[in-house]
């Protein structure tokens, strides 16, 4: 007989998040390794209240539909591409640097930069780690 109170179960990678009948202190994650074996991470209460807490900001492209993105990406790289030109599209200005590793240069073609964005909020899948 277990005495798992399952919290969430992944089923795509395999990790199981519980509390036990046995250890009422504690949180549970069972964090698969592969062939077969896992490791189990024991969290305790208090860490697990804080946590609980906690948002990070990249939880809220977890749920959200390629169309949401794909329209947020457009209108992040138009507001980007509106402000260089604004500032003159001046070569020394902080916003070609600015955004760099979400967007690419600022003198990609505006369909790169939208890539590159979406690539860049895509979350990853949970068994391979790489964007889905």
């Amino acid at each position: 007989m277990s005495t798992k109170s399952s919290i969430y179960y992944d089923e795509e990678s395999d990790f199981h998040l519980y509390g036990d009948g046995f250890d009422t202190w504690n949180v549970h994650l069972d964090v698969p390794l592969g062939g077969g074996s896992e490791v189990t991470v024991v969290i305790p209460l208090r860490i697990w209240k804080e946590m609980r807490q906690t948002t990070m900001y990249m939880e809220r492209y977890l749920d959200m539909s390629s169309e949401n993105l794909r329209a947020e990406a457009e209108k992040s790289v138009d507001k980007r591409l509106a402000e260089w030109k604004d500032r003159g599209s001046d070569p020394k200005s902080i916003l070609n640097f600015s955004g760099v590793v979400v967007y690419g240069a600022i003198e990609s073609p505006r369909d790169e930069q939208i890539e590159n964005y979406i690539r860049w909020y895509t979350p990853p899948s949970p068994s391979t780690g790489k964007p889905s």
